[in-house]
């Protein structure tokens, strides 16, 4: 590999070149009114081969372009096993600012029988919920400092843009065809929900990942996040699927609750936000 390795083209807001590219992320732009896209890093092998300062001068070529293509911020995620270049993409201006711990497991829903609710009914969420799903949104993960996320940094996202972010999280799962939203109620009082969504296939199985979850503190203790889940398989049409749960890593309780449920692990992946024209730390 040469340093011509490392020449852009762009095209329609994408920035590439042999082993690195930058596409926009049109949702989030519109969304918090800037810019933002997202690195690739595309022949992790050939990277492998390649010494230290070629592999900086990359990413300072694609960054400069990323500035001058007025691009605000730019998203990238490493996975564990890549983090040699982690010094590399600091020093292009990249800063820590999420992480992920993924696990994927194969269900047999014939295995996995429902389990019943020591209080509560569970229901299909409505748009007559919205507004008391936002609620226990916000108090679970927007106003919880224990719960961490790029969303909450105020580097980059102001707490308006937090909660609009939830918001709007919520709101586009109630109709979505592709998603299991419950709600759990007790006569009538909402108190937990729980969303599912198909997001694609593996080995000619379906993949459905946890997305979001929340109990109202007056109910936890009594495991409502697994009974949840296990009346959520039932509702799945296929007898087998696999199971993709993520959640920082961060968050102890939920990792342990994973392994207890013995959920297999997949991957860790560490996400980097970089500004444009990034101030270096001092």
């Amino acid at each position: 590999m040469h340093s011509d390795d490392f020449k852009t083209t762009i095209q329609n807001g994408v920035i590439k070149n042999t082993l690195l590219t930058i596409q926009p992320k049109p949702w989030d732009s519109d969304f918090f009114n800037r810019k933002f896209g997202v690195l690739h890093v595309e022949e992790l092998e050939a990277l492998r081969l390649m010494p230290d300062s070629q592999i900086a001068a990359g990413f300072e070529r694609i960054t400069k372009s990323a500035d001058e293509n007025h691009y605000d911020i730019i998203e990238l995620s490493l996975d564990i096993n890549q983090m040699h270049l982690i010094p590399l993409a600091e020093a292009a201006g990249f800063r820590l600012v999420d992480s992920r711990i993924t696990f994927i497991t194969l269900i047999n829903r014939s295995e996995q029988p429902p389990e019943p609710l020591p209080a509560g009914t569970i229901e299909y969420a409505a748009w007559d919920d919205f507004d008391a799903i936002v609620k226990l949104t916000n108090e679970s993960f927007v106003d919880n400092e224990h719960f961490l996320s790029r969303f909450k940094n105020r580097r980059y996202f102001s707490e308006d843009d937090t909660r609009r972010y939830y918001k709007a999280w919520i709101a586009n799962h109630i109709d979505d065809p592709d998603t299991h939203f419950i709600v759990v109620k007790d006569n009538g009082v909402f108190f937990a929900y729980y969303i599912y969504k198909k997001t694609g296939f593996m080995e000619g199985k379906p993949v459905y990942k946890a997305i979001l979850t929340a109990v109202d503190p007056a109910y936890r203790g009594n495991r409502f996040h697994m009974r949840m889940q296990a009346h959520l398989f039932q509702q799945f049409p296929e007898e087998a699927f696999f199971l993709d749960n993520t959640s920082q890593l961060t968050n102890i309780p939920t990792i342990r609750s994973y392994i207890r449920s013995r959920k297999q692990l997949s991957s860790i992946a560490l996400t980097f936000y970089r500004e444009k024209n990034p101030v270096p730390e001092q």
